[in-house]
């Protein structure tokens, strides 16, 4: 976070901005100057215009210090303003605010968008903005953005007191209440909560933001866990149907969320016909919002992925971080299943365990069986699980040894 820029660098280095004011007129740029001295104070003068003077004096209470504190939310807001009076040419102060609202309204709903983008990736509101920006230069469907980060949120909460995550705990006492995340520990209001299908979604979210009620326990924790490698499909079928890209990036946005809070780093391999890998290290939030967003298309290389997933966890164990499982999710048929035994064998030399997912489709019958028959753990998630965010919990015992 730093305080905004000047105009001209303002529209150089925030995309959102430039994209507005590049090849415009300069009746245009005119403005744009206006509303962005308005909305930041850089360059602002009373009187100088019903413009700036407008959108100075409309400024909502609960956004006037981040707009001229945080640089990419300033370029935001003067984005959004000058939409709203663009092709207007408001000739009173009455107009002038009219117009100035209605930009503070669409600043509103991105605000709120950035907020849930941050939460979806497990950051805290500083780091809001930040993300938004990255996603808008991304581009990627917005409904479906929210609905990733929606779903992991609850997943999370799910994956927390799944039985393969609770560690095997020495005695201990309750010393009292305290805010927190620990399923096993809640208290009955919170499991009432989970119960009703009007509270449902808000007692998940409580959990996935460690704000549920729990028993504080004087204890210890015995726990021994590895990084992950996870191996996200992300072929054409992905996305035809796509409640399984999301369903998908969601879950590997849980397990990564879970996985940073042991301060242990994640791999995502995202595979099509080729792949990519991305090291996401706990607190890389930026880094997450972009594997969200990332989609390669094409057809479906397991074979390729698990391998790269091989070298993958070797990398991490020359960094220090040991016994990684590798986690691939995938919807259909190898198109390289010649090379499935070898991919088998490189997990298997590296001594990882592989946790094989299969979305909708059963690979039994098809020439990805030997996946099914010779992973450490293989699980069919029918349309059903990925309806529920309880059905991650078939996947946790990958991030707990």
């Amino acid at each position: 976070m730093s305080a905004p820029l000047p105009f001209p660098q303002a529209c150089w280095r925030h995309s959102m901005l430039g994209r507005i004011v590049t090849d415009a007129n300069n009746a245009t740029r005119e403005l744009a100057t206006e509303v962005y001295a308005g909305v930041t104070g850089v360059g602002y003068r009373s009187g100088g215009s019903f413009v700036a003077d407008a959108i100075a004096d409309t400024t909502p209470p609960e956004f006037a210090a981040l707009v001229m504190t945080d640089d990419i939310a300033g370029a935001a807001a003067a984005a959004v303003h000058l939409q709203a009076f663009y092709g207007e040419d408001p000739s009173t102060a009455r107009d002038a605010r009219k117009l100035a609202h209605e930009g503070w309204a669409a600043f509103r709903a991105l605000a709120d968008r950035a907020a849930t983008m941050a939460r979806g990736t497990g950051a805290d509101s500083s780091e809001a903005w930040p993300i938004f920006e990255r996603v808008e230069e991304l581009r990627p469907d917005p409904e479906r953005m929210r609905a990733i980060a929606d779903l992991a949120g609850r997943m999370l909460g799910a994956l927390r007191g799944a039985p393969e995550r609770r560690a095997a705990a020495l005695p201990d006492e309750i010393v009292g209440v305290e805010r927190g995340a620990e399923v096993t520990g809640l208290l009955p209001t919170e499991y009432a909560l989970m119960g009703l299908p009007e509270t449902e979604a808000e007692a998940y979210r409580r959990l996935a933001e460690r704000q549920a009620e729990q028993y504080e326990r004087r204890g210890k924790e015995r726990k021994h866990k590895g990084p992950l490698v996870i191996c996200v499909d992300e072929s054409a079928s992905m996305i035809k149907d796509p409640k399984r890209n999301t369903w998908a990036k969601a879950a590997a946005t849980a397990l990564t969320r879970l996985a940073w809070e042991d301060k242990r780093p994640v791999v995502w391999v995202h595979f099509s016909s080729a792949t990519r890998s991305v090291v996401l290290r706990p607190g890389n939030h930026v880094g997450l919002v972009e594997a969200q967003a990332t989609f390669l298309d094409g057809g479906t290389n397991i074979a390729s992925a698990l391998i790269v997933g091989a070298d993958e966890v070797t990398r991490l164990a020359r960094e220090g971080y040991a016994g990684a499982d590798v986690v691939l999710v995938s919807d259909g048929t190898a198109d390289d299943s010649y090379y499935l035994p070898s991919a088998l064998d490189a997990i298997k030399a590296v001594g990882a365990r592989l946790w094989a997912i299969a979305i909708a489709v059963d690979w039994h019958g098809t020439p990805s069986e030997i996946l099914a028959k010779h992973a450490s753990k293989y699980i069919h998630l029918t349309s059903a699980d990925m309806r529920s965010p309880g059905g991650v919990v078939k996947v946790a015992g990958a991030v707990a040894k």
